[in-house]
């Protein structure tokens, strides 16, 4: 009889064992199925879109409800990881728009230390994983680039404008020169 009691403590203590492993399964799930659904609303954030990151979310959804704690771990990994692919490649994209922008006006124009400053950061923050700070730095490079080459184009234009008053003040006829 005493040796039963012993196997049915110990049966107990196994079985209190393995709910209190189950809850922490739960809770780590839950936890990174909750970091993939921040990761993905970042994507939307930065208007990009990750198919995978989508697919995998659901999969993750799925496999939660489901009780599969261990899919929802690997399936929302997956996701936070697409879903940085996606972020870093929007950064990249914001970058490259631009670089071209400023190759726009290269002759015409000097690129300041502070925008070169912010390229490097911009880089330097996608490389690092720091998305959201690199995607905003990314944006405010665009928008003194587009700043930079609207400035060079209108200096341009003033500066053909005078020419051609300077010309026609000469009585020379530049329609047809």
């Amino acid at each position: 009889m005493a040796d039963d009691y012993i196997k049915q403590l110990q049966l107990s203590k196994q079985i209190e064992q393995k709910a209190k492993e189950a809850a922490k399964n739960r809770r780590t799930a839950e936890d990174k199925l909750a970091e993939a659904e921040k990761a993905l609303e970042q994507v939307h954030a930065f208007s990009a879109h990750s198919a995978e990151a989508e697919r995998t979310f659901n999969e993750a959804n799925d496999a939660f409800k489901a009780k599969d704690y261990k899919t929802v771990l690997s399936h929302s990994i997956r996701c936070i990881e697409a879903c940085n692919q996606a972020r870093r490649a929007r950064i990249e994209e914001v970058l490259r728009s631009s670089t071209e922008l400023l190759d726009l006006g290269h002759g015409r124009q000097v690129v300041s230390p502070q925008i070169k400053n912010l390229i490097s950061t911009v880089r330097e923050d996608s490389e690092q994983g720091r998305f959201e700070h690199g995607f905003n730095m990314a944006r405010e490079l665009y928008e003194k680039a587009d700043k930079l080459v609207n400035r060079t184009v209108v200096e341009a234009f003033g500066d053909a404008q005078t020419k051609a008053l300077f010309l026609e003040g000469m009585h020379i006829n530049i329609d047809s020169k």
